[in-house]
């Protein structure tokens, strides 16, 4: 017992204080670890694992041993080459040239594993809340001063996240409306943010940057990924998601069991959307443009297994041009918008079904069961909407008679049946009372028949020059006289910094087959402010997705904005109109033509602003804006995809 306290305290005096007699024990990797800690990401996100799985022994005890093994490879590959024996003490080896960026990456790599495995813990869950139906169309209740402007649910759980024109995010009930928790502020969210079926994780895509993973039953941020950068399916059945590799577009597997991302055995990409075929199996539907394919998956110990199915290509080439399709009659066929058409495709047969609705029917639409859907006219003049629910199977319209949630825009709820209405107020509802079916064609041909007299007046209108505006040719500017009127003048002339040129020719032919997308906002990031000799121009970045269809886009702001163009390989624009209150420059348009458009601009959909700049667009290209978005100060947006 003696002989080993003298040892003891030889080794006590001989190493960097007393405590470095317990470093003798540890292994040297530990010891490494010691001395380089892991970052406080790292910490934070091990915590909130345990936490999670604290109550699952097995579980925990599978976590420790591979958290151990993971923690050990980072240990050894940043200390390749350094010499450590194992008399080696946490302070001496602290001392020691370890490469912090090495460091850095494997931290980085425990932050991805931690962040997995906690959305696979989550998503293995039951529902947050029970999915129920929705009833009649009922309102959103008051969410703070949130001035919501989209919505979007879970397909097997009562719950749907909302977003604030500000970029708030706050998770909800439904039906109901009882707020849940609230979420991180995101910038720059684009498309759809994607629930899983049980409610518990929302998908955030942000720009065409990353994606990020937030409980939404804590309101936590629970990891970020910039190693990918589109969200398409969650796959439950296999422990997987389906979502596109940021660096190419390579369609990609996050494979939940093995906590790590890996490529699709398929080897697609550029895919532009996904829907699972069934709840109950691991059939996935996977699409761009007007080709699309049908993968079954399978989980075994190999990991997760992807056979191509069937291949569909569609005859005349037009495929789903804005979201992913909707699955309907059980299954068998999907339902899309491609250009300002509304298209179904049989999946058994192959049969196209395509309806010229054209600038009768707006494109967007909800399910309300596997053969309706919830779908909004327009009035031959002006931009005030008729709800309608389609009939898919007998190709009729039926007018909505319910008194409420009739206005806005409607929202599909993706995955369920059921509707979101963005208007005056935010209203979710799966059932409406309907008048009389009447047949799509006839109610068409009603349309356009109303429409060519309408064009016919106009045309003599301005033919007996009662100072009408043409409905073609080049734009006619109006700006409002103010102090800036030096300004203003020069937005006729086709910005020489932006690179376009004056109109030539009809914009309308070119906006004949284009489906119209309009970006509004007051200001700019980190611009807008007013000096004493000039207005610093805002900056904007606008993505342009690859599509099948043209796109007009229109750009409008209050103030002086630099409009960034960000074009994707398989962008198709056909032209874009520029507005505002003061003059604007468009960066990144190459050889397309910009027209500026006068000086309306809203930012706000249903505002006077707004029903001002649909004019001006109507005027100018014969279309009303098919898809809006706006923002007081933008930062970035993305149209087309």
């Amino acid at each position: 017992m003696v002989r080993k306290l003298i040892i003891l305290a030889v080794c006590c005096l001989g190493l960097s204080g007393c405590g470095g007699i317990f470093d003798i024990f540890l292994p040297i990797s530990s010891k490494i670890n010691k001395a380089f800690p892991l970052n406080s990401e790292v910490r934070v996100a091990e915590e909130g694992l345990r936490a999670l799985i604290k109550s699952d022994k097995a579980i925990s005890s599978f976590f420790d041993e591979e958290y151990a093994s993971l923690l050990e490879i980072r240990a050894l590959t940043c200390s390749q080459g350094i010499k450590i024996g194992r008399l080696s003490s946490v302070e001496t080896i602290r001392s020691l040239p370890l490469s912090r960026d090495c460091l850095s990456i494997q931290d980085a790599q425990l932050l991805k594993y931690l962040g997995i495995r906690q959305v696979a813990v989550l998503v293995a869950q039951g529902p947050l809340r029970p999915i129920r139906p929705l009833g009649k169309p009922w309102s959103v209740p008051p969410v703070a001063e949130m001035d919501i402007t989209s919505a979007d649910a879970a397909s097997a759980a009562g719950v749907a996240v909302l977003r604030g024109n500000r970029s708030e995010f706050v998770s909800i009930e439904i039906p109901g409306g009882n707020k849940i928790a609230t979420l991180p502020t995101v910038f720059d969210v684009s498309h759809r943010v994607l629930l899983s079926p049980n409610g518990r994780v929302a998908a955030m895509q942000i720009s065409n940057r990353s994606v990020l993973f937030v409980n939404t039953e804590t309101g936590g941020k629970i990891f970020e990924s910039s190693e990918i950068n589109r969200f398409h399916a969650w796959l439950p059945e296999i422990s997987a998601a389906l979502v596109n590799e940021r660096k190419n577009g390579t369609l990609s597997i996050i494979d939940f069991k093995a906590a790590k991302i890996i490529r699709h055995p398929i080897g697609l990409r550029g895919q532009n959307w996904a829907i699972p075929l069934a709840k109950s199996s691991s059939r996935v539907l996977v699409g761009s443009g007007g080709v699309f394919s049908v993968i079954e998956h399978a989980q075994n110990s190999e990991g997760i297994q992807g056979k191509l199915i069937t291949e569909y290509k569609m005859r005349d080439g037009n495929g789903a041009t804005s979201s992913s399709p909707t699955l309907m009659s059980n299954g068998k066929v999907i339902i899309f918008t491609t250009g300002r058409d509304l298209k179904m495709f049989d999946l058994e047969s192959g049969q196209e079904t395509l309806w010229k609705t054209g600038a009768f029917l707006a494109n967007r639409y909800a399910k309300l069961s596997e053969s309706t859907l919830l779908v909004d006219s327009y009035a031959v003049t002006g931009i005030k909407t008729k709800p309608w629910v389609f009939n898919v199977d007998d190709a009729t319209l039926s007018p909505v008679e319910s008194e409420n949630g009739n206005a806005g825009i409607i929202q599909e709820l993706v995955g369920r049946t059921g509707f979101a209405r963005r208007g005056s107020k935010m209203w979710f509802g799966d059932e409406v009372s309907t008048g009389e079916p009447a047949a799509l064609d006839a109610l068409l041909g009603s349309f356009n028949l109303e429409r060519q007299i309408a064009r016919l007046e106009t045309d003599i209108r301005a033919a007996e020059g009662d100072g009408a505006l043409p409905r073609t040719g080049t734009p006619v500017f109006a700006p409002t006289p103010t102090p800036d009127q030096a300004e203003r003048d020069r937005m006729q002339s086709i910005g020489s910094q932006s690179g376009g040129r004056a109109a030539s020719g009809s914009i309308a032919n070119l906006a004949r087959n284009s489906l119209v997308e309009a970006v509004g906002v007051y200001q700019g990031k980190m611009g807008g402010q007013a000096t004493t000799s000039e207005r610093r121009k805002g900056i904007v970045e606008v993505i342009v997705r690859r599509s099948t269809s043209p796109i007009v886009l229109v750009l409008s702001s209050y103030e002086p904005v630099r409009w960034q163009l960000v074009r994707e390989p398989g962008a198709n624009l056909a032209a874009i109109l520029v507005s505002g209150y003061y003059p604007s420059e468009v960066i990144g348009a190459g050889g397309i033509q910009v027209v500026m458009n006068g000086n309306s601009f809203a930012y706000k959909f249903e505002s006077r602003e707004y029903v001002s700049l649909n004019r001006d667009v109507l005027r100018l290209t014969g279309k009303n804006i098919g898809i809006f978005q706006g923002r007081y100060e933008g930062e970035s947006f993305s149209v087309g995809g």
